[in-house]
């Protein structure tokens, strides 16, 4: 369970911390911010997102470690399981993952959202639809025929009770495996 804690950790520092962290940073170096006049507190809205999807993503990532027995890596796994550990063993649906199927995807997109408004940046917004677009891809090009191949009716199921990107409010029954 530690190593695979220490793996998670890892891939957090490797894909999120590049993605949300490392290329802001390049594009703000880049392009600047665009200096927005928001009305007062805008710029502090930005924050809330930056905190809420941070810890939305470091639950995602908690249930794919100690639900899953896994790290948050269901297609790298395989190519990096030597660094960032293997795909979770389990179907996680728990938690976040009972209200919609793709909650790590949504953190970070916040995450994205918050810099693009803390930091008033045209970029940054520019960026986050990209990411997100790229995001939408993967999760239907790539992971969900690959949970579905290794899940099979499991999958099929949890698919019919959480919707790919906008939760349901209400907490929706977990689908019997």
């Amino acid at each position: 369970m530690r190593k695979t804690l220490v793996q998670a950790v890892i891939f957090t520092f490797l894909f999120p911390g590049t993605v949300a962290v490392l290329i802001p940073a390049v594009l703000l170096a880049t392009f600047g911010a665009d200096h927005w006049p928001w009305p007062p507190g805008v710029r502090m809205a930005g924050i809330g997102l930056i905190v809420l999807g941070a810890s939305i993503y470091l639950s995602c990532a908690a249930s794919f470690v100690f639900a899953g027995g896994g790290t948050p890596a269901p297609w790298f796994a395989r190519k990096l399981r030597f660094l960032i550990g293997e795909e979770p063993r389990l179907l996680v649906t728990r938690a976040l993952y009972g209200r919609v199927r793709n909650p790590m995807y949504i953190g970070g997109l916040l995450v994205l959202c918050g810099e693009a408004v803390w930091f008033a940046s045209s970029a940054l917004f520019l960026y986050a639809a990209c990411a997100w677009l790229l995001m939408h891809l993967a999760t239907v090009c790539i992971e969900e025929p690959h949970l579905r191949r290794r899940d099979g009716a499991a999958y099929e199921a949890y698919c019919r009770t959480a919707p790919r990107w906008l939760p349901r409010l209400r907490r929706t029954p977990e689908p019997r495996h």
